[in-house]
C-alpha cells in the first residue's frame, strides 16, 4: 500500500513540474523594450550586443519573449564566430590548432 501512494505522489509531483516551467505571455510594454533593444545594436560592437541581450533575457525569463531573445543571442554568436573563422582561413567544421587561435585574438580584439 506505502508503495501505491509514493508511486501515486510521484506522478503527482512530476505531472506538475512541467507547469512550474511555463512562462507567462510577454507584455506590449516588454515587446516593444525588446524592439527598441534590437534596433539599438551595433554590429560594430558584438560582445555590447551579447551582453545587452543576456541582460534583457535575464530580466525578462519569466516571459515567453525570452526564448526569442536566446534564439536571437545564439544566431548573433554563430554568425560572429563564422565570421572570425572565415577572416582567418578557418573551416569551421575541420579547424587547425593556429587557425582557432587566430579566430581567438581576433576576437579578443573585437
Amino acid at each position: 500500500m506505502s508503495r501505491f501512494l509514493l508511486l501515486i505522489m510521484t506522478i503527482v509531483i512530476a505531472s506538475s513540474l512541467p507547469s512550474c516551467s511555463r512562462r507567462e505571455q510577454t507584455p506590449p510594454k516588454v515587446s516593444l523594450a525588446y524592439a527598441k533593444l534590437l534596433s539599438s545594436l551595433d554590429p560594430k560592437a558584438p560582445g555590447a550586443s551579447f551582453d545587452k541581450l543576456q541582460w534583457f533575457a535575464r530580466n525578462h525569463s519569466q516571459y515567453t519573449i525570452a526564448s526569442v531573445v536566446e534564439k536571437e543571442l545564439k544566431a548573433r554568436v554563430q554568425l560572429f564566430v563564422g565570421d572570425a573563422f572565415k577572416k582567418c582561413d578557418v573551416d569551421v567544421n575541420n579547424p587547425t590548432k593556429e587557425g582557432l587561435r587566430n579566430a581567438m585574438e581576433l576576437c579578443k580584439i573585437n
